[in-house]
């Protein structure tokens, strides 16, 4: 249609494939409009044509690749839809990697009926696992944390407390597990706080203190060196244990996030939206109201993405407790609140919502604010939601 020589065709090829490809093409732009006047092509033809490949420049890819992906998705969703705790064990087994985070890969396991158990000292091997549902249980299945998820404990203490417990049996007491396994007191108090041993009777802040009574120079310096692990006597602590206030939910939800990456049984949403008033809906309630109001919608950011174009857009999605929430973020407003953009962990979004209904509505952002949880919600280690 332009007339173009061969080696005009290259470079106009080679134009198209290079990240900002803008400028370069347009280069191209007048000797493509001269070729197809020679041709007689109509000049509102020409400059459609020339307008579609812009497009195409900006975000284009070789067809190879969109197979590829296509494929790649239609094996994810067979196995999702057919076999979903399978799947989702899977994906935790093999972090880090994909597109979404161990939490969201939580929580969307949730929403489509798998159940996610938290490590046990007694039930969860080495690595994440599947089990079967409960009797009776709306769960397709359930997936269980495996030790080696467990922040502090490692792949090497995870196998050496499950190897242990296939040896002599089920721990019975924290004092014997320790006692058995020698794994560190660090990588003990992390078990403690994501709940691997609730069924002991005591809650988390009481064993944390029972820890604390007879650990000292219990754990050897290197697991695979039996000889110079110290016993002690499992001498009663009873006189020594204090009755102790319990974590509140928001304090075991952080640490599941610190400890887990993920948090089976809460979102931290849940704590932070009677903060944020009823004028604040969440993705449950987007799926539903008609499209081109203006809305406002809060969440913890789990992805920014930045697509390669030139127009500067970047989409944040956000993620609440019941399910997620795309926002469009144009370049205009991602510069004024950068650092929002960059590395906030909770973000509330005004703006329009699109037409189209469903399970997953974006939101075309005017205004953005950084939701700062209250200094009572704060994650055990001081560190960020992001």
């Amino acid at each position: 249609m332009g007339g173009f020589t061969a080696g005009e065709a290259e470079q106009f090829r080679r134009a198209m494939s290079r990240k900002r490809s803008h400028e370069a093409m347009e280069r191209h732009r007048a000797r493509f409009m001269a070729g197809a006047a020679e041709r007689r092509v109509p000049d509102a033809l020409a400059e459609r044509m020339f307008q579609n490949l812009l497009g195409f420049a900006e975000f284009g890819f070789p067809k190879s690749h969109g197979a590829a992906f296509g494929l790649l998705a239609y094996q994810s969703t067979w196995l999702k839809r057919h076999c979903a705790p399978e799947f989702v064990c899977a994906l935790f087994n093999n972090q880090p990697m994909g597109f979404y985070p161990p939490h969201v890969l939580t929580n969307d396991a949730k929403r489509h009926e798998v159940e996610i158990r938290r490590p046990d000292i007694n039930a969860s091997a080495a690595s994440c696992s599947v089990e079967p549902p409960e009797p009776s249980s709306v769960w397709q299945g359930a997936v269980r944390v495996g030790l080696g998820y467990v922040r502090h404990v490692g792949e090497r203490g995870a196998r050496r407390i499950h190897s242990e417990r296939g040896r002599a049996g089920e721990y019975r007491s924290l004092f014997e597990f320790v006692q058995r396994t020698g794994v560190s007191r660090r990588a003990t108090e992390s078990l403690i706080q994501v709940g691997a041993f609730d069924a002991f009777g005591l809650n988390r802040r009481e064993l944390l203190w029972q820890l604390g009574l007879f650990s000292s120079g219990m754990q050897r310096a290197a697991l695979d060196e039996p000889q110079e692990r110290q016993l002690r006597l499992a001498l009663p602590t009873v006189q020594d244990q204090v009755a102790l206030t319990d974590f509140s939910d928001y304090e075991r939800m952080a640490a599941d996030y610190a400890l887990l990456r993920l948090s089976p049984d809460q979102h931290p949403m849940q704590h932070l939206r009677p903060a944020l008033g009823e004028g604040v809906l969440s993705s449950h309630h987007l799926r539903t109201i008609p499209g081109h109001q203006q809305v406002e919608v809060a969440g913890l950011v789990v992805c920014r993405q930045r697509p390669l174009t030139a127009k500067g857009i970047i989409f944040l999605l956000l993620e609440d407790e019941f399910g997620m929430i795309n926002v469009l973020v144009g370049r205009e407003l991602a510069d004024r609140y950068r650092d929002i953009v960059r590395s906030a962990a909770f973000v509330r979004a005004r703006g329009t919502l699109e037409q189209r209904a469903g399970e997953q509505r974006t939101l075309v952002a005017s205004d953005l604010d950084e939701v700062l949880p209250p200094v009572a919600l704060q994650t055990p280690d001081g560190k960020s939601w992001a």
